[in-house]
Order: structure tokens, then C-alpha cells, then sequence
């Protein structure tokens, strides 16, 4: 009998001592993962760009925001776009201030998903920034802008999306 809970107690240490190699080898992957995913931020090709952005927001790379934010000035669209959603992605307070910027001044297809990324990560501070924008010259960001606010449980919001059904561009009416 005492040899059987010898064994148990053996083979619960076992197992724990597996759960623990497995979280320091998940670990160990996920920060190579990341050293990689940051050397890849500064490629020469626009789609690794926009990858590596991609996957950082996906895993949750919050220490890396400002190596994000700063690939919203690529000269590449897509990288653009990539780091706006995965901001969105990341959901961390501080990419607001950088999210409102681009909303405000950055090319129409950063415009575009800043009006998402901004509803997805604080839709309080989201609103008002929005809704000046509502008038974007782009349809495609004011349709972007129109569904996020519809989105958000914004009863503000509700005269600036009826203001668009009579928008000149069609896509943004039936957004």
C-alpha cells in the first residue's frame, strides 16, 4: 500500500513537472515567435510587413504597440491597415491616441480601419471622434465609421447614421 502511494504521488509530481516543461516550451516558442514576428516588422516586403503585424496583434504582443503604431506610417496600404486592426486586435488603451491621428489625418484606407479599430478598443472615446468624422470625404471610411457607430451602443450616434441614407455614394446608404 505504501509502495501504490508512492507511485501516485510520483506520478502526480510527474505530470505536473510535464505541465510545467510544456508552459516554459510554449513560452520559449512564443518569445521566439515574437523575436521573429519584430525582425519581420522591418522587412523590405510589404506583405511580411503587414503579416508580422497581423500576428503580433494575434498573439496578444501588447509590449510591442509602439513598434506597431509605428508601421500606421508605412508607405505600404496594407501594412497600414494590418497595424490598424491589430491595434484593434490588441485592445490596449494606448493605441487610442495614435488610432485617433490617423482617423483624423492618415491616408483613406488607415482612416478606414482606425474608425473599427478605435470602436473595438474604447468605444466611449470612440464616439465623438467618429462622429466628426461621419463627413469623411471617402464613402468607404464613412461607411467603415456608419457601422462601427452602429455597432456601439451609442444613442448619439443614431441622428449621424440616419444623416447618411441619403449619402451620395450607394454603399453607404445601405451600410
Amino acid at each position: 500500500d505504501g509502495a501504490d502511494g508512492a507511485d501516485g504521488a510520483d506520478g502526480a509530481d510527474g505530470a505536473d513537472g510535464a505541465d510545467n516543461a510544456d508552459r516554459k516550451a510554449n513560452s520559449d516558442d512564443r518569445a521566439a515567435a515574437i523575436a521573429a514576428l519584430t525582425t519581420a516588422l522591418l522587412d523590405d516586403r510589404a506583405d511580411v510587413r503587414a503579416e508580422a503585424c497581423a500576428s503580433l496583434g494575434e498573439l496578444g504582443a501588447t509590449d510591442l504597440l509602439a513598434e506597431i503604431v509605428r508601421r500606421l506610417d508605412d508607405g505600404e496600404p496594407m501594412v497600414r491597415q494590418a497595424a490598424a486592426i491589430a491595434l484593434g486586435t490588441l485592445r490596449h488603451p494606448g493605441a487610442v491616441p495614435p488610432l485617433l491621428t490617423a482617423l483624423r489625418d492618415g491616408p483613406a484606407d488607415l482612416r478606414f480601419q482606425a474608425a473599427t479599430s478605435l470602436a473595438e478598443i474604447d468605444p466611449v472615446r470612440a464616439v465623438p471622434a467618429l462622429l466628426d468624422a461621419i463627413h469623411d470625404r471617402d464613402p468607404q471610411v464613412v461607411s467603415a465609421i456608419v457601422l462601427a457607430l452602429g455597432g456601439l451602443d451609442a444613442g448619439q450616434a443614431v441622428g449621424a447614421i440616419a444623416g447618411t441614407l441619403d449619402h451620395s455614394d450607394p454603399a453607404v446608404r445601405f451600410d
